[in-house]
């Protein structure tokens, strides 16, 4: 969370939108990325996915995190492969905050991805 680059081993692009409050960020994940196993008729894999705030030292973090759980049939398994996989996320931007960066960890395999974007871009224009 703390560290300077992004991890790389998936692709995960951000695109802040105006939400009710604060902001929405619309990522897309590479599902190409991820190791999503076919199970029976699905293709399922467990994401978790981290929010930090991330003050404007860049020393300390607030993180909050969820789990997104994919079981898809093999129509949406092959859209997610060529479009990602749309994830939104709401967020409040904390004062104090300077950047506010995403990781998505792929449970199958352990790979990682994320993406930082300034605080800035996540706070609403008053």
């Amino acid at each position: 969370m703390l560290e300077p680059q992004d991890a790389t081993e998936i692709a995960v692009t951000a695109d802040p939108v105006p939400g009710s409050n604060g902001r929405t960020i619309k990522l897309a994940i590479a599902a190409t990325d991820l190791e999503i196993a076919q199970k029976d008729a699905f293709w399922t894999d467990k994401l978790d996915v981290y929010v930090a705030q991330r003050g404007v030292s860049g020393a300390k973090a607030q993180v909050t995190g969820q789990a997104l759980g994919l079981r898809l049939s093999p129509a949406t398994y092959q859209k997610y492969l060529r479009e990602g996989i749309p994830f939104n996320q709401s967020l409040e931007v904390g004062p104090g905050v300077g950047s506010v960066r995403i990781v998505v960890l792929d449970e199958n395999s352990g790979r990682m991805g994320s993406v930082t974007i300034p605080a800035a871009a996540v706070t609403p224009k008053l």
